[in-house]
């Protein structure tokens, strides 16, 4: 690992985000926050909505926050307010994640002289994108100095013209947990975290849990979204309400992981889930569909991928087979815990911003020693 030792002042680093709410693109920045060294970079956070909840649920609740609210009727106001605030900050770089982030910081930052570099992560697949954002992507690569991406497929005809790949990472204890193997037929307890949203498709994981043969098991949903009420009722009218239980949005995703069996993940589309690397840090066998970056965190016997028309099924060799499960969940967590953790995650974007601002000010001094 290396060290970036620099001059006088620090590296000046804005985060800008389109929210903070609960999310895994918002739990990866505010895990990075407690990692960059704050010796060497001044960092600060910046949001387009007041939406906060994320804070609270990823256990931030007093961090700063500079919030220019754009659903408000005064937008070009707070647009105002933003590029003021950048002003005044003056950072070598502004990291925008997301979307809608990307689009305010290029518009505050490309209008004036001293321009910082900027940086973008998407956070998904190009699949997310409606046609207006991809021409919008395409249109701004020349615009952007560098584009992060957690694996060398995502997106390849969206980004800038530099590219560096970061996966996400988690924090990712020295020592998998022990996980004890439950009877085939006795209970297992099945977790699903995530928004209640069509992207994470839990209605379709509720059919197939009803349709599965082991009516010990119980499902747990940790999350909230448009889908809840929805969910809910699909729930009542399959007849097991007494089997599956609605937590709403959890600050201790962890303890749940801890306390059940399964991770089930029936997602349409995804970008590299935080909950999987999550759940890989807890040695937790996952059972997903084959989207996104699942097949390469998963692949190797380190899960099981399924495609949507054969989850149900999936799930129930999971169920019958506790020592094969278990198993691979200790191989996910050896997996996560060599290539995903969120210690590695940070030093990669401590390199990245210090290239960026050794480009943008070139009197900044940099020296490099072993850590």
């Amino acid at each position: 690992m290396t060290k970036h030792i620099f001059g006088p002042e620090r590296i000046r680093v804005l985060q800008l985000i389109t929210g903070l709410g609960a999310g895994g693109a918002e739990r990866l920045l505010l895990d990075l926050l407690l990692k960059f060294d704050p010796t060497q970079f001044d960092v600060r956070v910046a949001t387009l909505s007041s939406e906060l909840g994320g804070l609270a649920v990823y256990g931030h609740p007093d961090l700063s926050v500079e919030v220019f609210d754009m659903s408000k009727p005064s937008k070009l106001q707070q647009f105002a307010n933003l590029r003021r605030f950048v002003r005044s900050f003056a950072p070598h770089v502004l990291h925008a994640h997301m979307f809608h982030a990307l689009a305010a910081g290029l518009l505050v930052t490309r209008t004036g002289r001293n321009s910082p570099a900027v940086c973008f992560t998407s956070h998904c697949y190009q699949q997310a994108f409606s046609p207006a954002r991809l021409a919008m992507l395409r249109w701004t690569r020349h615009m952007r100095d560098a584009d992060v991406i957690f694996s060398a497929d995502q997106h390849p005809h969206l980004n800038a013209r530099r590219t560096v790949v970061i996966p996400n990472g988690v924090p990712v204890p020295d020592v998998p947990p022990d996980r004890c193997q439950w009877h085939p037929s006795g209970p297992v307890r099945l977790l699903a975290v995530g928004r209640l949203a069509d992207q994470k498709d839990p209605l379709g994981l509720i059919h197939d849990f009803a349709a599965l043969s082991a009516r010990s098991a119980k499902l747990t949903f940790a999350g909230e979204g448009p889908l809840d009420a929805e969910a809910r009722a699909l729930v009542a009218r399959l007849g097991i309400s007494d089997r599956v239980q609605f937590l709403g949005v959890r600050s201790d995703v962890r303890d749940l992981m801890r306390a059940s069996d399964i991770l089930v993940m029936r997602s349409k589309y995804e970008g590299m889930p935080m909950v999987l690397l999550e759940a890989g840090a807890e040695a937790m066998p996952v059972v997903a569909t084959d989207v996104g970056a699942m097949p390469s965190l998963l692949g190797g016997s380190r899960g099981w991928l399924s495609p949507p028309e054969h989850f149900a099924a999936n799930l129930a060799e999971a169920i019958r087979n506790p020592e094969a499960a278990v198993q691979r969940g200790r191989e996910l967590h050896r997996h996560v815990a060599a290539s995903h953790s969120i210690h590695s995650t940070a030093s990669a974007h401590e390199q990245l911003y210090a290239d960026l601002a050794t480009a943008v000010e070139g009197s900044l001094t940099i020296l490099r020693a072993s850590r």
